[in-house]
Formats: structure tokens, sequence, C-alpha cells
């Protein structure tokens, strides 16, 4: 706890603080000294009614007389009292660095530093605190919770109350918001910074794939062999048949003058046609299943095609089989 002497302390100003600092002790008059007392007195008396919104005021009365590190602690723990806690945190950390200041010209203030740390530590668990990332307007105007943020303050954590945080950035690119829960005790980053793309980023190009035979499912596959092997067999077939065919009509067309043949050759002529028969049957089959094969294994074979190029394709399917080309 702290003594009434050190409403006296050395009062240092810090930069960018609301609160308006008192003159500093080696220069007060011994007139500011008692006003700053006197008011830190009844400030004092004011708390421990629990008239904690008078005895604020009356702290910071007494601080704008004469900067002390002990009035501007008590300003801290008045806030906490209110459940201003983010403001409260802020106000310990300026009142650290006060004791801080008067320690290092006077060592009785280091009861100051360590009550001052001791209330920093109890205000953090109540505390939010949001992190900004400002990349690129590092420069712009930051609003938390309606208070205008510091230079100073935008590169570290800052304390706020717990719950729904809005933010708020101005900048040349103009004014965005965002807003935020924060939780006590945790941090929450608030980005400002645009996630541009990437110019060595290129738009997927689809392309066609061709339907190679070893892209097919196996069974498409197979299917297709055993099609074109039946119309190669009926190919080979067509080949024998008919040349059996041909035989024996060269042997017809010997005996058989002006194509009129004896009865004793009947049997050979019936043989020749039925051979003619298997040939075209043969005939019919290979073709069938040379294109059946074909269309089952290469239906779409792209031969090239290239994003903004031409492409040739081949293609096959029962009965026909042609190129097609665009560009």
């Amino acid at each position: 706890m702290f003594f009434l002497g050190l409403a006296l302390a050395l009062g240092a100003a810090l930069p960018d603080v609301a609160l308006a600092e008192g003159t500093p002790v080696t220069s007060a008059s011994d007139a500011q000294k008692s006003a700053a007392q006197k008011a830190f007195t009844d400030a004092l008396n004011k708390s421990k009614l629990g008239k904690h919104e008078e005895a604020l005021a009356g702290f910071r009365a007494s601080h704008e007389i004469v900067a002390s590190p002990n009035s501007r602690l008590m300003i801290a723990r008045e806030l906490a009292a209110l459940s201003r806690f983010g403001e409260a945190y802020r106000e310990a950390v300026v009142a650290a660095k006060l004791a801080e200041a008067a320690a290092a010209v006077d060592p009785k203030y280091t009861d100051a530093v360590k009550g001052a740390q001791e209330d920093l530590a109890e205000f953090r668990a109540k505390v939010g605190f949001v992190k900004l990332d400002l990349r690129g307007i590092a420069d712009s105007e930051v609003v938390i919770a309606g208070r205008t943020i510091t230079r100073e303050e935008k590169a570290e954590p800052i304390a706020v109350d717990p719950g729904e945080v809005v933010v708020v950035a101005r900048s040349p690119r103009g004014q965005e918001t965002r807003t935020v829960t924060v939780a006590a005790g945790s941090e929450q980053a608030v980005t400002f910074v645009d996630q541009p793309t990437s110019s060595s980023e290129k738009p997927v190009q689809k392309t066609e794939k061709s339907l190679h035979p070893f892209d097919m499912d196996d069974g498409q596959r197979i299917t297709g062999t055993v099609v074109g092997g039946v119309g190669v067999v009926g190919m080979v077939l067509f080949g024998v048949f008919g040349g059996l065919h041909l035989s024996k009509y060269n042997d017809l067309q010997d005996q058989c003058p002006s194509g009129r043949c004896p009865a004793s050759l009947q049997e050979d002529a019936d043989s020749g046609r039925g051979l003619q028969t298997a040939a075209n049957v043969s005939l019919v089959i290979g073709a069938v299943g040379l294109v059946g094969g074909a269309a089952l294994l290469i239906p779409t074979y792209v031969i090239e095609k290239g994003p903004g190029g031409s492409a040739l394709e081949l293609r096959v399917g029962p009965g026909s089989a042609y190129l097609e080309g665009s560009f």
C-alpha cells in the first residue's frame, strides 16, 4: 500500500495519454503539493464509501496538479471498480512507467513499482487484447471501441473490455470496419490487409483428355479387344473362303464353256456358291468386328490440341471413321 507521501513523487509526462499530466515534483510549489495531497485524500475517502465515480474524478484532479504514480495507480483501481477493465489496464501501464521513473530517482518508490506490477497482473486476466495488422495503411486513423489509437499503441496488443469490439480504420482508400468478439485473457487479430491475387497464378486451362486405351476401364478395353479379335478372325476367314471360292470359280469356268455346266458339275457349282456366301458373311463379321473394336478402344483420340491452338481428332464409330479439326 502506498503512503500519502507518494502523492508528491516525481512526475514524468508520457506522450499520447488523454489524462493531463501535473507538474513534476521537482518543480512543483508547496501550494501545488498541498492542493494535490488534499484532492488525493478526499478521493481516497470517497473510494472507501464506494463512491467510485467521484473518487475517480478526485484522483484525476490530484494527478493534474502534481503527477504521481500513486494517483495514477488509484485512477486505474477506480476504473477497475467500475468494471472498465480495458481503461484500468492502460492506466496501470502508465502508472508502472511513472513508478519506475520515480524509483530511478528515489529508491523509496520501489514499492510503487511492485504495486503497479501486481495490479497489471490482476487486470490482465480481466481484459482482452486486439492485435492490429495494418500493412499498407500503417498511417491510417484507427478507432477501437470509440477511442482513437495512438501510433505507439498500434504496434502492441491493445487492451479492451471483453465482448464485441468494433474496430474502424480510416485511410486514403476509405473507411473500413471490423467487428470481433474478444474473450477475457485472450488476443484477437484484426487485419485490414487485402490479399492480392498473385500475378504468377494462371487460370486453370481445361483441356480435353485423350481417350487412349489405357485411360479406359479394364472391362471396356477387354470388350474392345475381343470384338476387334472377332473382326480379325472374320477377315482371315474372308480371305480363306474367298480364295477357295476363286479357285473353284476358275475351275468351273474352264469346264463350262459359254457359262453352261453339265449336270455332273452341279455339285461343284453348289460348293462354289457356298464358299462365296461364307466369304461374304466372314467379310461382314470382320468389318463389323474391326469397326466395333475400334469404337470401344479409341472413340476419340486427340492427336494435337493446346490452349489457343488447333486440334485434330480422329473419331471412330460404328460404321464410320473420320478426322475432325477445329481452329
